[in-house]
């Protein structure tokens, strides 16, 4: 009661329910890693694709292993294993779902296509569709050298997510790496249940004047790329966000090792990867579009997350 005995209006009361606080102390990369999987999960169960028996069971399966991992490896007192194996739980929904995405996207989008729209976009709206306009200057040694660089793009990953998941001890690097990088593929995986699409290379096959040849690395390439199968997987281009991701959160600590060093061969590399998703007739140019957008908005996104958290932190030592 106030002073005057009366009620204090609704807006100035503390308002406290059990689950949302609940749902509040949950960090915010667990947060974002459940609602992924809950949100796979609803779609294949809303699906009638002829995987959708055995995509409900991997992604339950998937469910129980992030959460038992969760709750094993996140104490109050950590020990280095637990915190290595704590770090690790935050690729296991992405690493999981990407393996089953051959089962997940049949079942949840019933194999229907979005390519004649997406390839629209680019025709109507774009004006240009870079498989189409460079399909006059495809040469081999042009292939060999963007084919390369598209599968360099698991050696960048690799280089980036094993040394900061199981060596870095920056806490601020680990932390931006892990919630940047773990919401990119969480939000760009389920955009492919959302947007499925098969790419160029499929849709437009038989109408290229040119083929796509190689030596080495495109052979290398196709058998790659084949032994995963057609998963519908083109929109956003998570060849183009991942490493635009990598290439702003390198110029962003900058001033840090190893990153000082780095950042300039991390933001070439990305450059490269992004010609050869469209080079290689892989993605169309919106599908490129949407994996800048994403990777930028992701880049920002836990930015300002972790600022707050360590503003929030350090307002609360200053009142203790």
């Amino acid at each position: 009661m106030n002073p005057r005995g009366t009620t204090p209006p609704l807006h100035a009361r503390a308002v406290s329910v059990p689950m949302l606080d609940a749902l509040r102390a949950v960090p915010l990369l667990e947060r974002i890693q459940l609602a992924y999987l809950l949100g796979l999960l609803l779609a294949v169960f809303m699906g009638a694709g002829p995987t959708r028996t055995e995509a409900l069971a991997w992604l339950c399966f998937d469910l129980v292993v992030f959460c038992g991992a969760v709750v094993v490896f996140r104490g109050d007192a950590p020990t280095r294993f637990s915190t290595l194996a704590y770090r690790a739980t935050a690729c296991v929904p992405v690493l999981a779902t990407f393996a089953q995405l051959h089962i997940i996207l049949p079942a949840a989008t019933r194999w229907r296509r979005l390519d004649d729209r997406l390839l629209g976009v680019d025709l109507r709206w774009l004006h240009y569709e870079p498989a189409v306009a460079w399909d006059a200057h495809v040469t081999p040694a042009a292939t060999e050298w963007l084919s390369f660089f598209y599968l360099s793009y698991f050696a960048l990953l690799a280089l980036h997510l094993f040394p900061i998941v199981f060596v870095e001890r920056r806490r601020n690097i680990v932390a931006h790496f892990t919630l940047g990088i773990a919401t990119l593929y969480c939000a760009g995986q389920m955009l492919y249940v959302i947007v499925p699409a098969y790419g160029p290379y499929v849709h437009l096959a038989g109408t290229f004047s040119r083929d796509l040849d190689g030596p080495c690395w495109y052979p290398l390439m196709r058998r790659i790329v084949a032994s995963g199968g057609a998963r519908a997987d083109v929109f956003p281009s998570l060849h183009t966000a991942a490493p635009t991701f990598l290439a702003l959160f390198s110029f962003h600590h900058r001033r840090e090792r190893p990153f000082r060093y780095t950042w300039p061969v991390v933001a070439f590399v990305a450059s490269q990867i992004i010609v050869a998703t469209m080079y290689l007739r892989w993605h169309y140019l919106i599908d490129v579009l949407a994996g800048l957008t994403l990777a930028a908005s992701v880049f920002v996104f836990s930015t300002r997350a972790l600022d707050e958290a360590s503003a929030d932190s350090a307002r609360k030592s200053y009142r203790r």
